[in-house]
């Protein structure tokens, strides 16, 4: 196999060494996406925590399409606009109460 990496990029390679790397088999545009840990998974079953206005979380059992670096498409129980729990929702339930922080790099006023 021929390795290409990032023009500019200070890689060495040497025999011996070890690669990983991913190839992207399948693309959809406009596809909606969650970072994997966004997802939990319970008896195979794979379910997010979206937040209500009241700031309070419900369970819901999502469908997953195409996986890539970092990201899985959610091809049902997820809409565009819907605020998911990405970080800590091993220590949620149904109607629990969250704080909604602002996304990384914005400061909220």
């Amino acid at each position: 196999m021929k390795v290409r990496t990032d023009a500019g990029q200070n890689i060495s390679i040497h025999d011996g060494l070890f690669v990983q790397a991913w190839i992207a088999a399948r693309h959809k545009d406009n596809a909606v996406t969650l970072p994997i840990e966004s997802l939990s998974f319970r008896n195979r079953v794979p379910f997010i925590y979206v937040v209500g206005d009241d700031n309070r979380v419900t369970r819901r059992d999502v469908s997953i399409g195409l996986r890539g670096l970092g990201k899985t498409e959610i091809t049902t129980g997820l809409q565009v606009g819907d605020k998911v729990v990405v970080r800590g929702q091993h220590l949620l339930d149904t109607n629990s109460l969250v704080k909604v922080l602002p996304p990384k790099g914005e400061v909220k006023q």
